[in-house]
């Protein structure tokens, strides 16, 4: 196991010991360690003045989308300093393919962060969740090229005509039909707080995934990762290790949106699952 799984191994157990917390004794955790996996409107309004002192803005995560311009640009030459020695086994055009559509994933947000989304201005996060984010844009990129062959001085050179695989157009796929849906969400959410000052008003969304899930923006989020994973191919361990961390945290983050929604709109849809469609 490489540096980057065992990494991405260890937030998922992270992740999986806060699902059980919260499945075994969620009200009785103290608020700083529910602050953890709670964020936005799921905050408990009762805060003590102490443990507010950990939180900040959630509108900050705008902040945290510049990281990854910066890594992606210096990625290359960062690993150029490390040992070239382990074996690698994805190919160069996968490793390219991926981090350009990292690239355009973390624009479009990057945009929706500036100029579609309206965050309520009472809406915060833990600084421990705040400073993972910025951590999770640097490590996704290092984990992507971290099993590249272009790392070895004998690894595949790129060759456009690499890019067309039948693997890669599927991919390609995947990821625009979850980057489309993910947009389409995002707009929804924006849309109920057109004319709302100061944008701390909530509504039922409907519409688009809505229909079916309470965060179809979270299901999109995990398509289209999963997008990436299906171009790197099952070799890349690092990246599957990532994948099921992301499905998860972001699992434990839509059961408890869509138990919020149930406690505070009367109207809500009964048949309307938390993050999978029929089941979650």
């Amino acid at each position: 196991m490489d540096g980057f799984a065992l990494i991405w191994g260890c937030l998922l157990a992270i992740v999986l010991a806060q699902v059980l917390a919260y499945i075994l004794c969620h009200h009785r955790l103290p608020l700083f360690i529910r602050a953890t996996y709670e964020w936005g409107k799921l905050l408990d309004e009762n805060t003590s003045a102490f443990n507010r002192k950990w939180l900040v803005p959630k509108s900050c995560n705008k902040q945290q989308k510049f990281l990854c311009y910066q890594i992606i640009i210096q990625v290359k030459e960062v690993f150029g300093y490390l040992d070239s020695a382990n074996y690698y086994t994805i190919k160069t055009s996968s490793i390219i393919l991926s981090l350009v559509l990292l690239s355009l994933q973390t624009f479009r947000r990057l945009y929706e962060c500036l100029f579609i989304s309206k965050f309520s201005q009472s809406a915060q996060m833990h600084l421990g969740h705040y400073l993972l984010g910025g951590m999770f844009y640097i490590l996704v990129n290092l984990t992507i090229i971290s099993d590249g062959s272009f790392l070895t001085s004998d690894g595949d050179t790129f060759r456009l005509k690499d890019l067309s695989t039948a693997t890669n157009i599927i991919g390609v796929c995947i990821f625009c039909w979850g980057s489309l849906h993910q947009h389409r969400c995002h707009n929804i959410l924006a849309q109920l707080r057109v004319g709302s000052s100061p944008h701390n008003s909530y509504g039922v969304p409907r519409g688009d995934w809505f229909n079916y899930v309470s965060c179809p923006h979270y299901l999109s989020e995990i398509i289209i990762y999963f997008s990436i994973g299906f171009i790197l191919s099952l070799d890349h361990q690092s990246w599957w290790l990532l994948l099921a961390f992301i499905t998860t945290m972001l699992s434990l983050g839509a059961v408890q949106t869509n138990q919020w929604y149930y406690q505070n709109f009367s109207n809500y849809p009964e048949d309307r699952r938390a993050i999978i469609p029929f089941l979650l």
